[in-house]
């Protein structure tokens, strides 16, 4: 079974990675206003900076759930 990586240390290493744009970085990230999605939000805002990183959310309304609504209010602020 594979060793399970934290998610802070998975994005510091796929941040970290030469092949990606080099000069102004922009990394958006999908939120839905669910768990996964603002917590991948989260943890991109808090390691994303110190490697010369700009985080940007999108919000992404599925409409899939009868809590879509209150989420996109919640990621809207």
């Amino acid at each position: 079974m594979a060793k399970a990586v934290p998610i802070l240390a998975s994005l510091q290493a796929f941040l970290r990675q030469p092949t990606l744009k080099r000069g102004p970085k922009t990394l958006v990230v999908a939120v839905s206003g669910g768990a996964d999605s603002v917590g991948l939000l989260r943890a991109a805002a808090e390691v994303a900076p110190a490697l010369g990183w700009q985080v940007e959310a999108l919000h992404c309304d599925h409409g899939l759930r009868a809590v879509s609504k209150a989420e996109a209010r919640f990621v809207d602020g």
